[in-house]
């Protein structure tokens, strides 16, 4: 299963990708919600893991 992970912190970023990856997982990681929607274009996910709070475009906005 392939994840994006889309946070602005970065050390909650690297421990989510951590435990993700030790269960298995392949995790992407992008810091903002622009460059989540370009890597959403550009990959396919099985699932988008996003903060809420991003910037340049929130997590609200990038589900939608």
């Amino acid at each position: 299963m392939r994840i994006l992970l889309v946070e602005d912190d970065m050390r909650l970023a690297e421990t989510l990708a951590e435990a993700l990856t030790d269960q298995r997982y392949v995790v992407d990681f992008v810091a903002d919600g622009e460059a989540g929607w370009h890597q959403a274009n550009v990959l396919d996910y099985d699932m988008l893991l996003l903060d809420v709070m991003l910037p340049v475009l929130d997590g609200f906005a990038l589900c939608h």
